[in-house]
C-alpha cells in the first residue's frame, strides 16, 4: 500500500509503502525522498525522469502516476494506494491534540508551506506539517535519522488508532483520495501490528542536474530493498 501525502501545489513531500504479513502481524515500511530521480509517465505516455515531488502534478494521470512510478521504481506492484493533502493531515494531527516528541539537539529542518522550521533541544508538541517535515528529514538522514523515522511513524499510527474515535476516522477516511479499503479497516479493526523500517538511506547517491538536487539509487541497491521489503520468511 501506498500512502502519498501532497502540499497545496500538488507536490508530494512523503511517499510511504507499506507491506503487511498477516501470519506474522508484521508491517513493513519505506520512505522515500521527495528528491528521488524517478521516472514519471507524462501525457505524452512517455518517461521522462524527475523528482517523485512531481510525479503528481507533471503526470498524466495523478495519484495513478505516483503509484506506477514507485512500482516501476522499485519493480513491486502496488495493490493499494491513499493520498491526502496536508491540511487534512495536520487536522488529522490536530484533532489529536499534537504529538509529542523529544529532540536531543537544537536542529533546523526543511518545512513544507514555509522553507524551513526551527526546533529548540527538549519535548514539542508537534502538527501535522511539523510531523511530516521531520519525517522527511528523518528520511534522507539529514538532522534525524532512521530511530527518529521509525518513532514518529509509530507515534502517528498510535496516536490516530488509539485516541481518534470511530466517528473522527470515519470524517477523516472521507478526505482521503484513493482505492484503499478504509471502510473495510474501520469495520474490522486489526491488532496494530509490530513494525519494522526499510531504509534507503544507505544507498542515496546525491546529484545536481540543470542546477537541482536530486537522489539517485543503482538498480541492483533499489533491487534489495524490494526483497527486503517483501521477505518476511526469515523474522
Amino acid at each position: 500500500t501506498l500512502l502519498t501525502v501532497k502540499d497545496e501545489n500538488n507536490r508530494i513531500p512523503i511517499n510511504l509503502l507499506f507491506t503487511y504479513s498477516k501470519d506474522k502481524n508484521m508491517m513493513k515500511i519505506l520512505s522515500i525522498p521527495r528528491d528521488t530521480y524517478a521516472p514519471i509517465l507524462d501525457n505524452e505516455k512517455t518517461t521522462p525522469y524527475d523528482k517523485l515531488s512531481h510525479a503528481y502534478v507533471n503526470g498524466s494521470g495523478g495519484i495513478e502516476d505516483v503509484r506506477t512510478t514507485i512500482s516501476n521504481l522499485f519493480d513491486l506492484p502496488i495493490d493499494y494506494y491513499a493520498v491526502m493533502d496536508v491540511e487534512a493531515f495536520s487536522k488529522m494531527i490536530d484533532s489529536v491534540n499534537g504529538i509529542d516528541y523529544d529532540l536531543q539537539e537544537d536542529i533546523r529542518v526543511r518545512a513544507i508551506s514555509k522553507v524551513a522550521f526551527e526546533f529548540e533541544k527538549g519535548t514539542h508538541r508537534l502538527n501535522g506539517e511539523e510531523v511530516l517535515a521531520l519525517l522527511m528529514d528523518a528520511t534522507v538522514g539529514n538532522e534525524l535519522g532512521e530511530k527518529d523515522q521509525l518513532n514518529l511513524i509509530n507515534a502517528v499510527i498510535n496516536q490516530t488508532i488509539n485516541v481518534l474515535p470511530q466517528t473522527k476516522l470515519e470524517q477523516f477516511a472521507t478526505e482521503i483520495e484513493g482505492d484503499f479499503p478504509i471502510e473495510q479497516l474501520l469495520e474490522n479493526p486489526l491488532e496494530l501490528p509490530s513494525i519494522q523500517l526499510v531504509s534507503l538511506t544507505d544507498g542515496m547517491i546525491g546529484s545536481m542536474m540543470n542546477e537541482s538536487y536530486y537522489i539517485k539509487f543503482e538498480k541492483k541497491f533499489l533491487n534489495s530493498v524490494s526483497e527486503e521489503l517483501t521477505t518476511y520468511n526469515s523474522i
